[in-house]
């Protein structure tokens, strides 16, 4: 009897303190866990005031916040998408598929492949039309333009599409963009059709088993496809890529298991499919230079290698989806509003439009149509010092960090905030955008 009773307290006792173990680790944390990846906003507690509690805002807020900020939440979440994807072929991550053989889709690669996403032909024959005339007019200023289609998972592993998502393919934006294209003379590079020539034949994967971009092996022999095209269309030798070495590997990359990363598991399942791993160095032939290469692209650019941008000169620049600015140039602007195209334009020796084919819908991502209207149709996107600093200003505000700083210099300055917003806004204009024009 004294034994039962001692284990019943016993277990009681583990009980209570694994009752207070998660408000032990949020406390102190006392273990180093892994935390979730992806993109989210984590929640704030709000400022408890008479207002915020009778109207339950303060309640709602720090309800949110406490489910996010427990002890071994990270762990538990990774437990959870675990058993739902090893027990119930599930995964907690938006527009994420799985296939047969455990292939990892997203969903707008597969509507591409079977045309669920078909702009219609008179769209496509208007901007294949815009792009040849850009195109001509760009190589008569000395700048080549070349626009890249790189592939999607689904058409190159369409067998490992579920069941429940197959269907009868139709009309796809693809199949229109490179008959149009072809029809009207646009030189273009056709990445989709380049590597599905040699999938079969191929020792190696073109697309990883859990990720989404192509493998790091094809992303190298890629680099090298562009830095040739490029090279083809100069009037001066460009840099070079030569292979040293590469090798068969099932190791985890982060990069070839970017979509399974972001599920959240408890560790990451071996890949089935081998991936090559390769070593390469750059260089410049004798007489050559870097290029000033600008790229439009998606994140396909994003899975080139660091070394791939060595390349290019400091006033290279990425423009990401042609809404975010990548660039290694001081006073370059900050915005893709800010820059005046048709300057930056004459200073390349390059431009290249880089985008999977499942982007094809959003073809070029507005950046055609803007060099169209201002060599076709005579706009001018220039704009005010009004117009400038109000974008600034919303830059201000729809950051909470910068929100933050702006309040504790506007009190230091002894202004108000919206004040504090202008000053710095017009400081902005006069030391970045006017600079950034060369003003």
């Amino acid at each position: 009897m004294e034994a039962n009773k001692r284990l019943k307290q016993g277990i009681f006792i583990a009980f209570v303190l694994l009752l207070f173990l998660p408000l032990l680790q949020k406390s102190t944390h006392l273990f180093d866990l892994k935390p979730l990846n992806g993109a989210f906003v984590s929640e704030k507690p709000d400022t408890l005031t008479i207002n915020s509690w009778f109207s339950g805002n303060y309640q709602i807020q720090t309800d949110k916040y406490l489910n996010e900020h427990f002890g071994f939440r990270s762990s538990l979440v990774r437990l959870h998408n675990q058993i739902n994807f090893s027990l119930f072929d599930k995964n907690n991550v938006s527009g994420t598929v799985i296939g047969k053989n455990n292939f990892l889709f997203q969903r707008p690669y597969i509507d591409s492949y079977y045309g669920n996403d078909f702009v219609g032909e008179d769209k496509i024959l208007e901007m294949a039309h815009k792009t040849k005339k850009v195109q001509d007019t760009l190589k008569a200023l000395g700048v080549p333009f070349i626009p890249v289609i790189a592939p999607g998972k689904a058409w190159f592993y369409s067998e490992y599409i579920p069941d429940y998502l197959r269907q009868n393919k139709g009309t796809t934006n693809y199949d229109r963009y490179k008959a149009n294209f072809e029809d009207l003379g646009v030189d273009f590079l056709d990445l989709q059709q380049w590597l599905f020539q040699v999938k079969d034949t191929a020792s190696f994967a073109i697309f990883p088993q859990y990720g989404i971009h192509w493998s790091n092996h094809v992303g190298v022999l890629v680099q090298d496809t562009l830095l040739k095209t490029i090279d083809a269309k100069t009037l001066f030798s460009t840099p070079k890529l030569v292979m040293d070495d590469y090798f068969v590997s099932y190791e985890f990359d982060e990069k070839e298991y970017d979509i399974m990363t972001v599920m959240n598991l408890m560790h990451n399942p071996k890949s089935d499919v081998a991936s090559y791993t390769s070593s390469y160095h750059n260089e410049i032939p004798v007489g050559g230079r870097k290029i000033n290469l600008l790229t439009i692209g998606d994140s396909f650019y994003n899975q080139f290698s660091p070394e791939f941008e060595t390349n290019f000169c400091e006033q290279s620049a990425y423009w990401y989806y042609n809404k975010t600015i990548v660039t290694k140039t001081p006073n370059y602007p900050t915005r893709i509003e800010f820059v005046d195209l048709q300057k930056e334009i004459k200073k390349l020796d390059a431009l290249v439009l880089l985008l999977t084919e499942a982007n094809l819908k959003d073809y070029a991502f507005g950046f055609i149509d803007k060099l169209y209207s201002i060599y076709f149709e005579q706009q001018s996107f220039a704009l005010s010092k009004a117009e400038v600093v109000n974008m600034y200003e919303d830059e201000f505000r729809a950051s909470a960090q910068k929100m933050e700083y702006m309040r504790a210099k506007a009190e230091k300055e002894g202004v108000d905030v919206d004040t504090m917003i202008k000053i710095d806004a017009v400081w902005l204009y006069e030391n970045h955008y006017l600079p950034s024009l060369g003003k």
